[in-house]
Formats: C-alpha cells, structure tokens, sequence
C-alpha cells in the first residue's frame, strides 16, 4: 500500500484505505458495469440475467472464492507470508450487510428517485466530475500521506469528499430531466482517468517500473471500444 500502509488505522480499520477503496468498488466495480450493460442492452435491463442455479452457483463461487484468499492471502514480512484472518464479527457483521443490502435492493427494485430542486447540469460537466471525482479519490489520500498530514484531517476531508459525490448523485444523477447523454458523459469521464493513467505508464519509469507492458495499447483499444458504445447508446437519442 506504499505510503498508505498503516495510515489513518484507527480501532483495527484503515479508514483511509476503506473509504478510497468503497468509492472505487461503488463506481468501477458496481454502477459502471451496471450502467453500461443496461444501455447498452435495455431490454434485459428489468430482465435477471441469472435464474435460481445461476444465482446459487455465483454464491458458491463468491463463498469460495473469499475463504481461497483467507488462506493464500495476506503480507508478505522477510519473505515470509502472513495469511489475514479476519475477526469472526467483521465477517458475521459484513455477511449480514451484504444480504440486507440484497434484501432492499430487491424490495424496492421498481422504485425510483427523481429530483428537481436544481437543474440539471450539461453533459460535459457531468463528464469533468467523473473524472475529478475518481481523480482525487485515488491521488488525494497518497498525496497527504505522503506530506505528512494528520490521518485523521485525510479521512474528514475523505468523508466530505464522499458525501459530496452522493449529493451530485441525488441532485443530478437522478434528475428527472437528466438523459442517456449525461449518464454516458459520466461513465466515461470516469473511466478516462484510467485511460489516461494507463497511457501515462508506458512513458513514465516513476508509475510502471516496466514500461514496456503496452499499456499505451490498452487505453488505446479502451477508449475506442467506449466510444463505440457511447455511438450504439446514443443512436437514438435526440438532443
């Protein structure tokens, strides 16, 4: 975790960590796949893509899959591994969160929050603030570590940061005025700071300590294929 490990851990969780980590999970791992699947494919939006065995078979895998890395994974102190086992209440308590989450997910699954207290921002913004906002949550925590900042003052800045983000998602993101336009411009204003992260590491020794990876290549092809899923998205759409 370079500059982060061990900082801002406070009663055995590594705040800063946490909450950067949260964010990412929430917007790359989660809404974007989502988000992109759904539009791209409208038809299977209300549609479960996984019937009863798939579903079972998935929570198999996922069950498997954690208790593999409890076991082979972990740090690595004068080359010897030290497996991480978690406290039997972090796994009870996170288990538990998971499946109420799953419970009101499918409990409110028709509903759907739409605001008009403020209008509605232009598509480029909304593309400015994915970018910014994926931006300084992965810089931000490793540059104030890195001069020395109190761990707690990162975390506070972190929280507003975080709180921030779920009112322009309240506020904007679910606008009654808002379209496939500012939803596209979103996910690939998120999605282009690693683009650009990633061309970045082929000329730069100091990000990839290879720089022969092609990742040049990579955000290349990356970026084609969204443009060529934001033309599929948006042939319809007038505006």
């Amino acid at each position: 975790m370079g500059v982060l490990s061990g900082y801002g851990m406070y009663f055995g969780v590594q705040w800063t960590w946490t909450i950067m980590l949260t964010f990412y999970h929430v917007t790359i791992s989660t809404l974007i796949p989502i988000a992109m699947i759904g539009m791209y494919w409208p038809e299977y939006a209300r549609v479960p893509l996984l019937k009863k065995r798939g579903l079972r078979l998935a929570s198999a895998g996922l069950v498997f899959i954690t208790l593999l890395g409890m076991l082979f994974m972990g740090s690595r102190e004068n080359g010897k591994m030290i497996p991480f086992y978690p406290h039997p209440l972090l796994l009870i308590g996170s288990t538990t969160v998971v499946i109420i989450l799953a419970l009101l997910a499918y409990r409110y699954r028709n509903s759907r929050i739409t605001m008009d207290r403020f209008s509605v921002l232009p598509p480029l913004v909304f593309g400015v603030v994915g970018f910014m906002f994926l931006a300084l949550n992965l810089i931000l925590p490793n540059v104030l570590a890195q001069s020395g900042t109190s761990g707690v003052i990162t975390i506070v800045l972190q929280l507003v940061f975080f709180t921030s983000a779920l009112l322009f998602a309240a506020h904007q993101i679910y606008h009654r005025d808002v379209t496939k336009r500012h939803i596209t411009a979103l996910v690939l204003g998120l999605l282009f700071f690693f683009i650009l992260f990633g061309a970045l590491q082929e000329f730069n020794p100091g990000m990839n300590p290879d720089p022969t990876q092609g990742m040049l290549l990579v955000s290349t092809v990356s970026l084609v294929l969204l443009a060529l899923w934001r033309r599929t998205v948006l042939k319809n759409e007038t505006g």
